[in-house]
């Protein structure tokens, strides 16, 4: 998780995404970034229970937010 950056994030720099990363941080992410050009900001967290809270924290800051969990397969068609 600390290996992760994305230089884009050193060209522009917005506040919305300080605060989404600064917020993940606060709520136990190993890190947070933006993906590619800035259409969302991801966390890593180890616990689960840490994630739910900071998708609760992050809507209640009027983002949208989800959580995702990593599959261990790729795409099945149904």
């Amino acid at each position: 998780a600390s290996n992760l950056c994305n230089v884009f994030e050193q060209a522009i720099h917005l506040q919305e995404i300080d605060k989404i990363k600064q917020t993940m941080k606060n709520y136990g992410a190993m890190n947070a970034i933006m993906t590619g050009s800035g259409s969302a900001v991801f966390g890593l967290f180890a616990e689960e229970s840490q994630a739910y809270k900071c998708v609760g924290k992050l809507k209640r800051q009027r983002f949208f937010a989800n959580l995702c969990k990593p599959i261990s397969h790729g795409v099945k068609l149904l």
